[in-house]
C-alpha cells in the first residue's frame, strides 16, 4: 500500500494508458504519449514515481468510484517520502496479495532502489537500465527505513531522476 502519510509532490494530471495494469505503490512511467504505464525495468521510459491508485483486474481507480472519479487519470507520487507494502485485494473466492517490493532481498538504510522487470521495487543493481548519460532509467530512490520482522513496510526517499 502507499501510505496516506506520504509527503511530497503528487502529479494527478496524466491519463492512464488503456492497457496498463497498475498496482498502488508500484513504480510507474510515462510512455511516449505521456500516459501512465507500469514500470517494467526494461523500456526507455524512466520511473516517474509511485502509483497512488490501481488499474488492474481487482480494482480500477481510473474509471471506478475512487481516486480520479472516472476521469481516466491516475495520480502518482513523483518526489518525497513514501511507505510501501503489499496490497491485498478481495476476490469472490478469498483474497490475493500483490507485492510492491522484492521481499526476497534484505534492505539497508540509504541503499539505492530500482524497478525490476517484474515492476517491483528492488535493491538489486543488476537491473539497472542506463540511458547513456550515466543516469539510470529505473532508479526509484533510496531506503529511509527498511522492512523488518515486526514491520514489513518499506519507507522510501523517492527521488526518481527524471
Amino acid at each position: 500500500m502507499l501510505d496516506a502519510t506520504y509527503k511530497g509532490l503528487l502529479d494527478s494530471t496524466k491519463n492512464v494508458n488503456s492497457s496498463a495494469t497498475l498496482y498502488i505503490g508500484r513504480p510507474v512511467s510515462l510512455n511516449s504519449s505521456a500516459e501512465v504505464v507500469a514500470c517494467d525495468g526494461t523500456t526507455n521510459y524512466p520511473v516517474s514515481g509511485l502509483s497512488m491508485g490501481d488499474k488492474n483486474i481487482y480494482r480500477d481507480d481510473s474509471y471506478g468510484e475512487f481516486a480520479a472519479f472516472g476521469s481516466g487519470k491516475m495520480g502518482f507520487l513523483s518526489k518525497g517520502i513514501a511507505i510501501v507494502g503489499p496490497t491485498t485485494y478481495s476476490t469472490g473466492s478469498g483474497s490475493v496479495t500483490v507485492q510492491v517490493y522484492d521481499t526476497t532481498k534484505t534492505y539497508a538504510v540509504n541503499e539505492k532502489l530500482y524497478c525490476n522487470t517484474s515492476g517491483l521495487i528492488t535493491n538489486d543493481s543488476s537491473v539497472i537500465v542506463a540511458d547513456g548519460l550515466t543516469e539510470t532509467l529505473n532508479y526509484v530512490g533510496t531506503v529511509r527505513f527498511p522492512p523488518s520482522g515486526s514491520n514489513t513496510d518499506l519507507e522510501i526517499n523517492l527521488d526518481a531522476k527524471f
